[in-house]
C-alpha cells in the first residue's frame, strides 16, 4: 500500500516527513533499491568529465578541511558514514589520511575504488557506530555526505558522531538545499508546479542553508565553514532549460553544470572555494556542505 507522506516543518525550520517509516520499512525498501539496477546509482558508467567532477568536489572538501586544521598533519583519521562510490575517501587516502567507513553496499567501491575495500565495511551503520563508541575510537574527521536526509533520527546520529570526534575533530555534512528561497521563487513564478525534491522514503528530512545551521547549533556544534555547489536550479528559471517541465532537458543541464564547475575550478581551489562559499551565503546551490566542530563545554 502506498504511504501518503506529508512534509511537516519543525521548530528549527527544517521539514520532516510524516508518517515516519520504521527501521523495518527502510531496510525492506533499500534491500529492493540496491538490488534493482534501475534504481541504484552505483552501477552506472560515468563520462571522463563526470569522474573529473566527482574528484573536484572531493578535493574541495579536503581543501576546506585543511583550511580549518591549518597544520600539515598527514596521518589524520577520517570516518565516512555512507561512503557511496568512495571518491572523498580516495582523495583523503591519497593525502595521507587513515580512512574507514560503512555503507549499505560496497558495489560502488568495488567498481571505482577497489583498493579501499579492505578499509571499509558493509552493513548497518548504527551497529558499526556502536562498536566504535564501545572501543572509544576517536576520529579527526567524520563525514556524512547525503546521509542526514535519509536517516530516521538525525539527532541520534549527530550525537553518536559527536562522541567519536577527537577534541578538535571536524564533522562534515552535505545535504540537498531544499525548501530554499530559490525553490520558493520558482513556484511563486510558476516555473515549477511541484516540490520535485520531496522524495520519501529515500529523503526523510529536508534542510537548507539557513535551517541546517540552526539545527546543528541546537545539537551542540559550531559551524566553521559552509559552501554550496553549482545552482543547477537556476536553469529552471528559463523555459528552454527547465528540466522539470521538460525532462528531456535534464541531461543537458547536468553536463552544462559539470562543464561550468570544472571551468571555474581552473582558477584554483582557493577561488573555487570562495565561489562556493558565496553560493551558500546567498542561500543557493543544489547542495550545501558545512564543516562543524563540537562546542566546548563550560
Amino acid at each position: 500500500m502506498k504511504t501518503d507522506y506529508k512534509a511537516i516543518q519543525n521548530e528549527l525550520g527544517h521539514y520532516s516527513v510524516k508518517p515516519m517509516p520504521t527501521d523495518e520499512d527502510l531496510k525492506e525498501h533499500y534491500a529492493q533499491y540496491y538490488s534493482n539496477p534501475h534504481t541504484t546509482t552505483y552501477q552506472v558508467e560515468y563520462t571522463d568529465k563526470e569522474i573529473q567532477h566527482k574528484k573536484l568536489r572531493a578535493r574541495l572538501n579536503l581543501h576546506a578541511i585543511d583550511l580549518v586544521f591549518k597544520d600539515q598533519k598527514s596521518d589524520r583519521k577520517l570516518l565516512e558514514i555512507g561512503y557511496g562510490e568512495g571518491f572523498l575517501l580516495q582523495e583523503a587516502h591519497e593525502n595521507g589520511y587513515q580512512v574507514s567507513g560503512i555503507d549499505f553496499t560496497m558495489q560502488g567501491i568495488h567498481k571505482f575504488h577497489p583498493n579501499l575495500a579492505t578499509c571499509l565495511e558493509e552493513g548497518d551503520a548504527y551497529g558499526y557506530l556502536d562498536r566504535l563508541m564501545a572501543d572509544d575510537i576517536k576520529y579527526d574527521v567524520c563525514v556524512l555526505q547525503n546521509v542526514l536526509e535519509h536517516v530516521i533520527d538525525p539527532v541520534d546520529i549527530l550525537g553518536r558522531l559527536r562522541s567519536l570526534l577527537s577534541k578538535d575533530g571536524l564533522l562534515v555534512i552535505n545535504v540537498p538545499n531544499d525548501y530554499s528561497p530559490l525553490q520558493k521563487l520558482l513556484k511563486d513564478l510558476g516555473h515549477i508546479d511541484q516540490d520535485f525534491w520531496f522524495a520519501p522514503p529515500e529523503h526523510l528530512h529536508y534542510f537548507n542553508v539557513k535551517n541546517l545551521e540552526a539545527f546543528v547549533n541546537d545539537q551542540g556544534y559550531d559551524v566553521l565553514d559552509k559552501f554550496g555547489d553549482f545552482p543547477i536550479d537556476l536553469y529552471l528559471m528559463h523555459p528552454g532549460s527547465n528540466y522539470i517541465a521538460d525532462k528531456s532537458q535534464g541531461k543537458a543541464a547536468h553536463h552544462a553544470r559539470i562543464d561550468l564547475d570544472i571551468l571555474m575550478a581552473e582558477s584554483g581551489m582557493k577561488a573555487y572555494h570562495n565561489f562556493c562559499q558565496s553560493l551558500s551565503g546567498v542561500g543557493i546551490g543544489r547542495n550545501v556542505a558545512i564543516i562543524l566542530r563540537k562546542k566546548s563545554i563550560g
